[in-house]
């Protein structure tokens, strides 16, 4: 792991931070340390700068002097999404008037980020420094683990065939259903027109309302391939009167991506409410002129699905969206 340190350069406190706690605290913790002063180079000063903080993890910034590079450095860094750590010597905090340029004090748009403050290189600022790199560090491992886990699903999956992974995503949705109180109505693993296929079909009684998720696990979505919207339209579950609403969700999961503008053209007549959600009301009467309770109709899709751990995941985030918990 590399550490890349963006600090005023000649400067004699500064130094001494550096060579005797900066640069001891990050070999201890068998990190390599970078700063451009101090990396022999026969390059562009500025490019020799944008190539170590590409190759570096992470960065310790530190603000005393109010060097603008160092502001500079830190926000590149930021942008790239490397973690930045700020130190700065401890009479930088307050304002001076003898210091009527401000060089003496932190800038106001970073006096609200926890800096390790230092008077000297003292042990207290080596420990303190050593606990704030060793937190940054165990964080940034554990996002590389959770990474690499999730590249070994996706590879797993991408390995399977086609109907293989479609009957994965239906066998892992239907758990996450049966987690939350929806049973699986008879027969759902046929569709609209009656052809076999993954559809999964499930219902649950909330207080007055009725609640239905139609889950279609799909290569890819098109026109030709979704239920027709008329189909939304007359679908209807046999309901007791207690029932005041009626909520039907459409879910789709493509191992394919479709964009969110593709997706409205295939349901034009559905009204966009998020981002790959669509919805539409429904109020009918029926023969005896009673009216049926109203009815909610909403398309949702969970597009571009690379595995079952993902899935799982973006599952659980749209059914809190949906109020489906």
């Amino acid at each position: 792991m590399i550490c890349f340190v963006a600090s005023a350069l000649d400067r004699a406190d500064v130094d001494a931070i550096y060579d005797k706690s900066i640069k001891p605290v990050l070999r201890e913790l068998g990190i390599r340390c970078t700063r451009v002063d101090r990396v022999e180079h026969n390059d562009d000063i500025d490019d020799k700068i944008f190539a170590l903080m590409e190759a570096a993890d992470f960065c310790i910034a530190d603000l005393t002097h109010a060097r603008p590079s160092v502001y500079y450095e830190a926000g590149y860094m930021l942008g790239r999404g490397k973690p930045v750590i700020y130190t700065a010597r401890d009479d930088h905090f307050r304002a001076k008037d003898s210091d009527l340029h401000g060089n003496l004090r932190v800038h106001f748009d970073l006096q609200m980020k926890n800096i390790i403050p230092w008077s000297a290189a003292t042990n207290a600022f080596a420990s303190k420094l050593k606990r704030r790199i060793s937190k940054v560090v165990a964080s940034m491992l554990k996002a590389r683990r959770t990474a690499q886990e999730h590249l070994q699903h996706e590879q797993a999956f991408a390995k399977e065939s086609i109907s293989v992974q479609l009957s994965l995503l239906r066998t892992c949705a239907k758990g996450m259903f049966r987690a939350r109180g929806f049973s699986e109505k008879p027969g759902s693993s046929r569709g609209f027109d009656s052809r076999p296929r993954q559809l999964l079909a499930v219902t649950r009684r909330n207080k007055r309302s009725h609640q239905g998720i139609n889950f279609i696990p799909i290569h890819r979505l098109t026109k030709s391939q979704a239920i027709p919207e008329w189909a939304l339209s007359f679908y209807r579950p046999d309901v007791d009167g207690k029932v005041q609403r009626v909520e039907q969700v459409f879910l789709y999961a493509t191992l394919k991506k479709i964009t969110d503008a593709a997706l409205r053209s295939i349901f034009e007549r559905l009204t966009p409410v998020e981002p790959y959600i669509l919805e539409r009301r429904f109020s009918r009467s029926v023969e005896n002129g009673e009216k049926e309770p109203p009815t909610t109709v909403r398309v949702a899709v969970l597009s571009d699905v690379r595995s079952v751990s993902e899935f799982k995941q973006r599952l659980k985030t749209l059914l809190k969206r949906l109020n489906y918990e």
